[in-house]
């Protein structure tokens, strides 16, 4: 893939992503062998703690997580967190931005580049690891509304 194409390529998938449609699993796909660049996005909404696992002989690399808490009036400060860890143990976790309070909503843009709520660069995840988003003050956690899309390259594992 030419440089030109992959900058259009990843311009289209920031759009995707960004402005989600209602759909319940979305995925956009644009490869180069061995690598293919990816969307992804979880918008079912009465939950607030959303987990996406890397397939087996893959490896993401996630480059930009766009993630939206819409919260119930139930009295409570939520802290968005990510973890990442093999479903046992947790090699990676940071709280993402201030506090969302109750009758509230909060977008928290995740990655590489000062526009982000948290800078995060090079989260590569290896097969069968967890990218796990959540509100980790569990107000209200099958009521409040928890989005999350994000953009990540897919490789094929050879190890």
């Amino acid at each position: 893939m030419t440089r030109t194409k992959t900058v259009l390529a990843i311009a289209a998938l920031v759009i995707a992503v960004l402005w989600l449609g209602d759909d319940a699993a979305t995925q956009t796909t644009v490869c180069g062998s061995p690598c293919c660049l990816l969307s992804q996005s979880d918008v079912v909404i009465d939950d607030s703690d959303k987990t996406f696992t890397v397939p087996s002989q893959r490896r993401w690399e996630i480059f930009l997580t766009r993630a939206v808490l819409i919260t119930t009036a139930t009295v409570g400060n939520r802290q968005l967190s990510i973890t990442i860890g093999d479903g046992t143990e947790v090699f990676y976790a940071v709280d993402v931005g201030a506090v969302i309070p109750e009758n509230n909503g909060g977008v928290r843009h995740i990655g590489a580049g000062s526009a982000t709520d948290i800078n995060i660069e090079k989260l590569m995840l290896q097969p069968a690891w967890e990218f796990r988003l959540f509100d980790s003050s569990a107000i209200d956690p099958t009521a409040d509304d928890l989005t999350v899309a994000f953009i990540y390259e897919e490789c094929v594992d050879t190890r």
